[in-house]
């Protein structure tokens, strides 16, 4: 967002005088003008503020149950959430002093859509599973460079 904010034009702009981000919150050409109701508007504005997540990311997300927080949901729903909350706030806030996540509080939207990321990416992020016959196996079974290699003189 900072890279953003200090380049021409944009959603963001540095106003070095005040030492603040702007964020363009007009009804016109701001935040608040960007559509956010179909995924590919979502994406665009996404990318408008800084954030990358790719079409082929989001379109490997499901509409399958999931639990979160002690909540049924699904990754699709989880995403568009956590797109309107980063919205919301960035409408409301007009002059920035910082881009820290905590102190914008889009620190939970932001790590959700990296959670989706992950999931969509990496599926396999247990670093062990079970076998046939019950047993621990290690997801990441390859020796050492110490053990593949003989130390002998």
């Amino acid at each position: 967002m900072k890279v953003i904010g200090k380049g021409p034009g944009g959603l963001i702009s540095y106003d070095k005088a005040n030492k603040v981000y702007k964020i363009d919150t007009t009804l016109k050409t701001g935040i608040k003008s960007l559509p956010t109701k179909q995924y590919q508007d979502m994406l665009s504005f996404l990318g408008k503020i800084g954030v990358e997540f790719p079409i082929g990311t989001y379109q490997a997300l499901t509409n399958r149950e999931i639990i979160v927080k002690g909540e049924t949901t699904t990754e699709i729903k989880e995403f568009n959430k956590a797109v309107a909350q980063i919205k919301a706030y960035l409408g409301k806030n007009n002059e920035l002093m910082t881009f820290d996540a905590k102190k914008l509080d889009i620190g939970g939207p932001l790590r959700t859509l990296a959670g989706l990321y992950t999931r969509v990416n990496n599926p396999n992020q247990d670093s062990t599973y079970f076998g046939v016959e019950g047993q621990r196996i290690g997801s990441f079974s390859e020796k050492s460079y110490a053990c593949q290699h003989s130390w002998t003189r």
